[in-house]
């Protein structure tokens, strides 16, 4: 492994050479357009690269084709995007909160630890490394009362419901137990 100090010391060297030999060959030459001063910055960078270096008698361009080209991996598909994580506290009602926000969780996890990781796009809860919830563009607030269903255990679930039918449905599956 090369030490890090050493490189970033031979890429400043670098840009300081190229930055100080393009300048000294446009100082003199007055531009009326961005696009025409672009192409002359092209050309001194173009004379850069191929001209031939003395200790190691090939050109930069030559260099860059037979070393690092071949090592070169490409870029991502996916733009980077910049994550916060969090630790958060599963509470009574199956809800973190989250910068004002309340997210719900599956019910088993009340009273548990949970990881936030938080992005500009989406809201994801993870439980011992696997990932429990996840929302994209989703904001629930408790004045709004906005639950993830499948998250409730079913007794929950029955009276979170805005619908009789689901009322009359766990009265009829009631069964009181043996004796009374």
């Amino acid at each position: 492994m090369t030490d890090p100090r050493g490189d970033k010391a031979k890429v400043e060297a670098g840009v300081r050479f190229a930055q100080t030999y393009i300048l000294g060959r446009l100082r003199r030459q007055t531009f009326f357009s961005l696009a025409e001063a672009n192409a002359a910055i092209a050309a001194a960078l173009e004379r850069i690269n191929a001209h031939i270096m003395r200790r190691l008698g090939v050109s930069r361009r030559q260099l860059f084709e037979t070393v690092e080209m071949s090592v070169l991996a490409s870029l991502p598909d996916a733009d980077y995007q910049f994550a916060e994580w969090r630790v958060a506290r599963v509470s009574l009602d199956y809800h973190v909160e989250i910068d004002g926000f309340f997210y719900s969780v599956p019910h088993g996890l009340i009273r548990e630890q949970v990881d936030v990781r938080a992005t500009t796009r989406t809201i994801e809860l993870f439980h011992r490394g696997s990932r429990v919830a996840s929302y994209a563009g989703f904001w629930v607030t408790r004045r709004s009362g906005g639950v993830v269903f499948r998250h409730l255990d079913d007794l929950d679930a029955v009276f979170e419901s805005d619908t009789c039918a689901d009322l009359r449905q766990l009265i009829c599956a009631f069964q009181p137990p043996p004796g009374l």
